[in-house]
């Protein structure tokens, strides 16, 4: 039987609320799926969602983000 299925890669951006730059930079990747993941479930991304609808927005509650031990947790990027 042959896979039909066509292979994308995904980029993953994990966050507490996502960038209007960092949406308007991946929005123009069409060879991969893009998802940000939101862990601040007070964030509405409803506007975003519908103007850029070919990325994956998935909101993570301040609950499940706490069970699962993600709390008071950082990372982050020194500008150069």
């Amino acid at each position: 039987m042959e896979n039909n299925k066509i292979n994308k890669n995904a980029i993953c951006i994990l966050t507490i609320i996502p960038h209007i730059d960092f949406i308007e930079f991946y929005n123009n990747f069409t060879n991969y799926d893009i998802f940000f993941i939101i862990d601040d479930y007070n964030y509405n991304c409803k506007i975003i969602k519908d103007l850029y609808p070919s990325i994956n927005f998935i909101q993570i509650s301040n609950n499940e983000c706490n069970n699962n031990g993600f709390n008071l947790s950082e990372a982050g990027v020194s500008p150069v």
